[in-house]
């Protein structure tokens, strides 16, 4: 329903942030088609073929025809009610860099 609105608003060089409902084939190629950049979190407990290893311990998988380096992390989320952390795995069209 609002997937088609998001992708016709998308251009090149933004990045949009996807929860693991949207790590499907259809809407990740869609939204990579439009030169925007794609971070999405995918189920745990799915696996995303293998296709090499990166020296910084990711590896290069892909969703669909969409190549994608995937990034295992440990996320640490802190509220009023307390810390919670997860292990996350999260596709992206391209690797965005930390900030200087």
């Amino acid at each position: 329903m609002y997937t088609p609105r998001l992708i016709r608003s998308l251009r090149e060089g933004m990045t949009v942030l996807l929860d693991r409902n949207f790590a499907a084939q259809t809407p990740v190629t869609a939204m990579a088609k439009t030169g925007a950049h794609v971070l999405v979190r995918v189920k745990s407990g799915r696996r995303l073929p293998v296709l090499g290893h990166c020296s910084d311990g990711s590896h290069l998988s892909a969703i669909g025809a969409v190549p994608v380096p995937v990034i295992d992390c440990e996320i640490t989320i802190t509220t009023a009610a307390g810390h919670r952390t997860g292990l996350y795995r999260r596709p992206a069209t391209k690797l965005i860099p930390p900030p200087s």
